[in-house]
């Protein structure tokens, strides 16, 4: 049976009522998975998983608290109901009726996206203060009469999963991949083209000029640097930057242009601070990262970006990372400017990886799951995890882990 495991970073959004703990998996997640075989998870301050039939779970945290704006200032206080986990009821795992069959999703900080396996459409549900549902909500998110249409705004969200119009096809392409970052979110359509909207310049046009940049819910075309003659294979959003794999293995990175919390920080770290980029040149503009290994052959399989550390395979059994120390795999502990190779990683096959926001993992193909980065105060090497069968999917949540596993025994918490 197929099952979803979980770990550390607090009760809710591991969807297990065991003990918490950072050593380590602790224990399989129950309600609505329990009797259902989990194909796809993903994880941010809470989680989802798509099941063998299509539907969407979701359970774990569903305000804006936990950081940001509740801890950078006094202007906006915590939403109670940010609705990222698209439903009411409990905190456990549930169904989103409304979310409909899904063939992908994403998890952001406080928003959650899924492709509609129907039209390949964009849903999206949660918090949308800076536009990132792509869509307009409501200022008190139920959706019934006398309540403010909003496109953005401090308290404006929408808990019920509604595909944006803006978003369906015909005006967006049919898409086959989402990504959503801190306040932004991301499309990857069939045909390899990119899309971003909310708290996002990523490639957008005059993203580079000496004007503060320009945010929108409306959905723009990534462009720049040659990306969009490239045909796109996956993107992963971490606070305030993306990173982008092309099907012929290059890795494109760029900044969102915000300072991770809404643009409340005071003051603001530069762009690049940690070497998050891998490269030099327009932080806004995408450019290809330069390896040391002269271009993979075969293409690269995985990126993932956690808050300040990235992360990809090369395709020729290498793992690099970049950014800053806590996650990296450096072991000086000093942040990695440019993309360097995890020697603990080498010549392992890598198929699948994930970051979150100090910690990383890497599925490998003989389905073993490995995990570094900043657990219990101490930044820890690369290790294997027990995780009592094959796994066959993971996800990095901001401070908890997913897996995927084929196990024996049953599913349930």
């Amino acid at each position: 049976m197929s099952c979803a495991v979980s770990w550390a970073g607090g009760e809710l959004a591991r969807g297990w009522h065991g003990r918490s703990g950072g050593a380590g998996p602790s224990g399989r997640v129950g309600g609505s998975l329990g009797a259902a075989r989990a194909s796809v998870v993903a994880a941010s301050r809470n989680s989802l998983a798509i099941d063998a039939s299509g539907f969407v779970h979701s359970w774990g945290f569903n305000d804006s608290r936990g950081g940001g704006d509740r801890w950078h200032t006094t202007a906006t206080r915590a939403i109670d109901d940010s609705g990222q986990l698209g439903r009411g009821g409990r905190k456990t795992p549930e169904i989103v009726q409304r979310a409909g069959r899904a063939l992908a999703i994403a998890s952001g900080r406080y928003h959650a996206l899924a492709v509609a396996a129907a039209d390949r459409s964009v849903v999206s549900w949660g918090l949308n203060d800076h536009g990132q549902l792509g869509r307009a909500g409501w200022i008190s998110g139920g959706g019934s009469a006398g309540e403010r249409r909003c496109r953005e705004g401090a308290r404006c969200r929408d808990g019920l999963p509604r595909s944006a119009f803006a978003l369906r096809p015909p005006q967006l392409p049919p898409v086959a991949a989402v990504a959503a970052g801190r306040y932004f979110s991301v499309a990857v359509t069939e045909s390899g083209r990119v899309f971003a909207w909310g708290r996002c310049a990523c490639g957008r046009a005059g993203a580079d000029a000496a004007a503060p940049p320009v945010f929108s819910s409306r959905p723009y075309e990534v462009r720049g640097g040659g990306v969009e003659a490239a045909a796109v294979a996956q993107a992963s959003a971490g606070y305030a930057h993306l990173l982008l794999r092309t099907r012929s293995g290059a890795v494109f990175s760029c900044e969102s242009g915000d300072d991770g919390y809404g643009g409340r920080l005071r003051p603001a770290p530069p762009p690049n601070a940690h070497g998050q980029l891998g490269r030099g040149g327009p932080p806004r503009e995408p450019r290809r990262l330069e390896w040391e290994a002269a271009a993979a052959t075969p293409a690269g399989r995985a990126v993932a970006a956690g808050r300040c550390a990235r992360f990809a395979t090369d395709g020729a059994a290498a793992t690099w990372g970049w950014g800053c120390a806590q996650a990296n795999g450096a072991a000086d502990g000093a942040d990695a400017r440019a993309p360097a190779p995890i020697a603990a990683l080498a010549g392992l096959a890598v198929r699948a990886l994930a970051a979150g926001e100090y910690h990383a993992l890497a599925l490998l193909d003989d389905g073993r799951v490995l995990t570094w980065g900043t657990g219990a105060g101490a930044r820890l090497p690369v290790r294997a995890l027990e995780l009592g069968g094959v796994a066959t999917a993971v996800a990095a949540g901001y401070q908890h882990s997913l897996a995927i596993v084929n196990a024996s025994g049953g599913c349930g918490g």
